[in-house]
């Protein structure tokens, strides 16, 4: 179990840590001198960072995250292991009932 949980955890990161960046630096960008903003949206913010620093630009805390977001999974993976027994439980108890 507790190399699925680090793949989950990987692959949850690798998934959602590009859309996190784009999101914080969204929600960082202020106006220019003009009164202009850096991005008119998500994906020009996502095309602007591809460009200026490559794809690994949206990995660059990584292992960070992964440790923020591994309370999370684990729970998660635990909570569906748990909910998966039950159902077998549950399943193996209407079988036996019908026979």
């Amino acid at each position: 179990m507790t190399g699925a949980n680090f793949a989950s955890i990987f692959f949850a990161a690798a998934c959602s840590l590009p859309v996190r960046y784009v999101m914080i630096e969204i929600q960082k960008m202020k106006p220019d001198a003009e009164g202009k903003y850096p991005y008119t949206g998500f994906v020009d913010c996502a095309v602007k960072t591809f460009k200026a620093g490559g794809l690994f630009k949206f990995y660059t805390e990584f292992l960070l995250y992964c440790e923020q977001i591994s309370p999370s999974c684990l729970v998660a993976c635990m909570f569906l292991n748990q909910l998966r027994q039950t159902w077998e439980r549950h399943v193996s108890l209407m079988r036996t009932s019908e026979a």
